[in-house]
């Protein structure tokens, strides 16, 4: 899973995280460490969460997609499943030092049909779509 960069900075984190599989990645800009390492474990054949939200909620609902992840998702010939996982804000919100004992459920979702951009500008126009009916995928799923 693609995790904030911050999260490594303890050295059992950092082990932790490591041991996990996660993947650093800077936030609030672009990373073409992080986008190369993505791209590797692509062709692979590997599966590699990525939130498309980029932080956790601070209201438990769903808030807007950071166009980098969009774009990327737009650009890749991989499958992508989105994936609704419900009861984690009431689980830990941000705010809490401690996480409450609350049933959390994962649900998986079909693989998204979407065209392919090869250029930017292609994976530009198709962003808002994108992101749209990935929204409508995300919502369905955790509100069954």
């Amino acid at each position: 899973a693609l995790t904030k960069s911050t999260q490594f900075r303890g050295t059992t984190m950092n082990w932790l995280l490591h041991e996990l599989g996660a993947i650093p990645v800077r936030r609030y800009q672009p990373d073409l460490t992080a986008i190369r390492q993505l791209l590797r474990l692509f062709s692979e054949g590997e599966v590699v969460a990525i939130y498309p939200e980029g932080e956790r909620s601070w209201d438990g609902t769903l808030g807007p997609f950071r166009r980098g992840t969009l774009r990327l998702i737009s650009a890749i010939d991989v499958p992508v499943i989105p994936v609704g996982v419900r009861g984690t804000f009431e689980r830990w919100p941000r705010w809490s030092k401690q996480p409450r004992r609350v049933p959390i459920q994962v649900r998986f979702g079909a693989p998204l049909v979407r065209p392919l951009g090869h250029t930017r500008a292609e994976r530009e126009r198709l962003v808002p779509t994108l992101a749209e009916r990935l929204a409508h995928e995300l919502t369905s799923l955790t509100t069954r």
